[in-house]
């Protein structure tokens, strides 16, 4: 069956009617939602989460992550953890559907369900966590944390290659805050130590992120609570400092958490690969930037595709990269009847996320460059017999050719947290925010406080360098 010109010049046509949608990132296609969200109106950021075109069932997961945090902002936790659990059920069911996987090898991996991160996965128990804590409900919040270090595990198992986040630091920290809660004081300690063993070997190193004050001052507590003296020595020793026990029975304690800043979102890194001839009919595809040599299977392709592919002698290829949001605020202090204390930073889910996507960014750019050899082999052996029929293939592969852009992007830059004493009643603190050139910003946050009970309260600033947002609390 020949092909016309009318027939190829209308291919040419569709493809580049595709071009303007396929460009665009995933942020992008969702910027009435982003715009809601980042500028802290929460109830028109719900309404446009229920627009049917950002429940796709391929972005299903992302939909509910972000209902789950929306929700939770709002303070209706019921909404959230049910948002949450869906989220966890498409997670845990996830089976691949090996014909849409196939199809990646002629499209783009956007064709398929997304697949969360795996920081991403983890975070979902941390949010679920502060709903069960909310309601009051600690033994779920505890299960929630032990399944952060579950999930991680079998992340790790199921990896080709490996990678840095293998433990979470501050899923251990919030596991010790629960049990605290709970009056569980000697599995508080054990969690909190397990928290300072990851910050000192892994998040100091990898992320920049040191030992919090308050888990010493957490950990120093604990042990002489449970009379452990030989590891409160020893901890002295290490903290260089003595404790100081407290005794005020009459109080109850705030434990206070600031969500900054937003978390990053992906856009795409374009390389550009040399195809080299080699002997015996060996192909190679090298990337002077990188200084990356990555060989081509090239035993099974027909001499008109290996041939067509030498003749293109340039592979361009798109890979997904995180792109930093910076946070206006980078500390903050929590004041009240004129004490001021520093919230500590727990977790740097900007750093995560980019080494995350790090570990395994040569295997996606292996995959890219394979995908997109076979395509424009195949559209250059096509070119050789149909000028036109060529040419549209390669626009369409072109075109086709894009990486994928879809993350959870309603997470924070950072968690910090601290903790306080206070007596019982209704009390007005400020919280102090400190931009970069010390700009400051002074918030009220009123706390109920139960004799002997703990609060948690979460408060969130969503401003950007770029965009801000008047701070969001949910209890």
């Amino acid at each position: 069956m020949s092909i016309s010109k009318r027939h190829i010049v209308a291919a040419i046509a569709i493809v580049a009617m595709c071009f303007f949608s396929a460009c665009a990132t995933y942020y992008q296609r969702n910027l009435a939602f982003q715009d809601a969200f980042t500028s802290g109106q929460m109830e028109e950021a719900l309404k446009e989460l229920e627009n049917k075109k950002v429940k796709k069932d391929r972005v299903k997961v992302l939909y509910y992550l972000n209902k789950g945090v929306v929700a939770q902002m709002l303070g209706d936790f019921e909404t959230s953890k049910q948002a949450l659990l869906a989220a966890d059920r498409m997670i845990e069911d996830y089976q691949k559907n090996y014909g849409i996987e196939a199809l990646t090898f002629i499209a783009n991996p956007t064709i398929t369900t997304y697949q969360t991160e795996d920081f991403e996965r983890v975070l979902m128990h941390y949010f679920q966590a502060k709903n069960f804590i909310q309601q009051g409900n600690y033994e779920g919040a505890l299960i929630e944390a032990r399944r952060i270090n579950i999930a991680l595990q079998n992340i790790n198992d199921k990896r080709k290659e490996r990678i840095t986040y293998r433990r979470d630091a501050f899923a251990h920290t919030l596991m010790g805050m629960v049990y605290e809660a709970a009056g569980q004081t000697n599995d508080a300690f054990i969690a909190y130590r397990n928290a300072y063993e990851v910050y000192k070997q892994d998040y100091t190193t990898n992320y920049g992120v040191g030992v919090p004050n308050q888990l010493k001052q957490d950990l120093l507590r604990t042990a002489y609570q449970m009379k452990f003296k030989e590891e409160l020595a020893q901890y002295e020793k290490e903290f260089n400092q003595q404790y100081q026990p407290v005794s005020n029975s009459e109080n109850g304690d705030l434990v206070f958490f600031w969500q900054n800043g937003l978390g990053p979102v992906k856009a795409e890194w374009a390389l550009s690969f040399t195809v080299i001839p080699g002997e015996g009919g060996a192909l190679t595809l090298k990337n002077e930037e990188l200084d990356l040599v990555i060989p081509f299977p090239a035993a099974n392709m027909g001499k008109e595709e290996k041939q067509g592919l030498i003749n293109t002698r340039i592979v361009r290829v798109v890979v997904p990269k995180f792109v930093e949001r910076l946070p206006l605020y980078q500390s903050a202090n929590l004041m009240f009847n004129g004490q001021k204390q520093a919230l500590d930073k727990a977790e740097d889910i900007n750093a995560i996320a980019i080494q995350n996507l790090r570990d395994r960014i040569m295997r996606e750019i292996g995959e890219a460059v394979i995908r997109t050899a076979l395509k424009l082999a195949a559209s250059e052996a096509a070119r050789s017999k149909n000028e036109g029929l060529g040419l549209a293939l390669n626009l369409a592969s072109a075109i086709s050719e894009r990486a994928d852009t879809r993350n959870w992007q309603t997470l924070p830059h950072d968690i910090f947290y601290t903790r306080m004493s206070l007596p019982p009643g209704t009390h007005t603190l400020t919280l102090q925010t400190i931009g970069p050139s010390g700009n400051v910003r002074e918030q009220p946050i009123t706390v109920e406080i139960r004799k002997g009970r703990t609060s948690f309260v979460t408060y969130s600033s969503l401003e950007t360098i770029n965009k801000s947002a008047e701070g969001f609390r949910g209890n």
